[in-house]
Formats: C-alpha cells, structure tokens, sequence
C-alpha cells in the first residue's frame, strides 16, 4: 500500500512543482520499474524507504521552492527515520542541508528546537541501548570504516538493475 502510495506522491510533488507531464513521466517510471515492484512485494525496513524519500523531498521542495515556514522540523525528523530505516538514510542529510542553505529565512528557531527535540525522541530507545552495551554499536562502525574503499562497477549495474524489466539479472 505504501509503495501505490508512493507513486500516487511522487505525481502529485512533480505535477505541482514540474507539470502533468512530468508527473505523469515520474510517476509512470516509478509504478513499472524493477526495483521498486520488486522489493513492494514483501515486508523490509528498506522497503519503507519508497514512500519516505518521496515524502521527505516534497517537504524540502515545500520549504525550498514555495518558501514556506516550518518544514524543517518533520525533514529533521524524516531524515532521522530514514537512517533508522537503513544506514544511507544518513545521506539524505546532505539535501536537508542544501534546503538549508537555499531557504535560511523560512527556518525558525522554534523549528530547529522541535526538530532536535522529536529528533532525540525518535532515537531515545537507541540511545539507552548504547548506553547499556557500553557503546559497541559505534566501536563495530568505527573498526568496519578502516578497510579500504573499493571502486568498480557497482554502481552502475545497480542502475542497470534498477531500469531491467527482467528484475536483477546483471547480464
């Protein structure tokens, strides 16, 4: 349901910042792609990501484009839901910070403090756990972060994977 929703989301932010046909094109895209259908069939925290991005685009697009006041506080919040959702959620800290930069005057101090604050609410659970196994959550990320990068094709098979009608195979 989430993932119909999704789509249904992404026409409605391209239809009212881009046009109906490109609402239409995105939206089109987005419903026959591998990728998604693929992962809407089953139940997964990443899977979650489908309607979040969407949703926490057209709240930075909200605070952005049509420079309104107090989008910031939900994007802080969607942000921090979708690192909880999976570990590159924290990327898309990077756009919350470009919407910043872009929109200064329509962010208030009042939102920064409920954003920080339903923030920490959010990740309270999280916090106790650290506390109470001696923070080994950061010790395991800090010894993985020490191999060394790789660079290869990765990137661009998933993107092959993503737009194959036949699902994920590389070939």
């Amino acid at each position: 349901i989430l993932s119909i929703l999704s789509v249904l989301l992404t026409y409605i932010m391209t239809c009212r910042y881009y046009g109906r046909l490109v609402g239409a094109i995105a939206a089109s895209l987005f419903a026959v792609a591998a990728a998604p259908v693929f992962y809407s069939r089953f139940m997964w925290n990443q899977n979650l990501l489908l309607f979040f991005v969407p949703l926490l685009i057209s709240v930075l697009l909200y605070g952005v484009i049509e420079r309104r006041k107090g989008w910031f506080a939900p994007a802080i919040v969607l942000v921090g839901l979708l690192a909880q959702l999976h570990g590159s959620g924290f990327l898309l800290a990077a756009p919350l910070v470009v919407a910043f930069a872009l929109a200064p005057g329509t962010v208030r101090i009042r939102d920064i403090v409920l954003g920080v604050l339903a923030f920490l609410v959010l990740y309270s659970t999280y916090l106790l756990w650290l506390v109470h196994s001696h923070y080994r959550d950061i010790t395991v990320f800090l010894t993985s972060i020490r191999h060394p990068a790789i660079i290869d094709n990765e990137a661009l098979v998933f993107f092959m994977q993503f737009l194959s009608p036949y699902g994920f195979d590389p070939n």
